[in-house]
């Protein structure tokens, strides 16, 4: 089955506003989407849709609900999400799935998932 992804992300410089932050990518998935958050958003990173910047810079995945950490370029800490419900609470825009990549600048990776995390708590 494919799925398309509408993507937006943090400006990260002041020159960053002249290239469009919005993307339109289609992903594979082998069951359903609440099931494959994390190949969903390792197909986008292969994509190679978030900037480059100076340092190890931190991302946050966010579709309603904070769904991983990217630190660096690559490198993918998913968070724990549970609930039957889980696929009714994603942004979804008909049949795509939005999904915003937060930044965290240089910030530590702990302080980042501990954010997101608590992102899981706050409704």
């Amino acid at each position: 089955m494919r799925l398309e992804c509408l993507l937006s992300r943090d400006k990260v410089a002041a020159g960053d506003d002249a290239e469009p932050d919005g993307r339109s990518v289609t992903v594979e998935l082998a069951g359903e989407v609440a099931d494959e958050l994390q190949p969903i958003l390792l197909q986008i990173l292969e994509l190679d849709y978030l900037p480059r910047v100076a340092g190890p810079a931190c991302w946050g995945a966010v579709s309603n609900l904070p769904l991983g950490l990217v630190v660096g370029r690559s490198d993918l800490m998913m968070l724990r999400l549970s609930g039957a419900r889980l696929a009714d609470r994603l942004d979804r825009r008909g049949d795509a799935l939005r999904i915003h990549f937060a930044y965290f600048g240089t910030a530590p990776p702990e302080i980042a998932r501990r954010v997101m995390q608590s992102m899981l708590y706050s409704d």
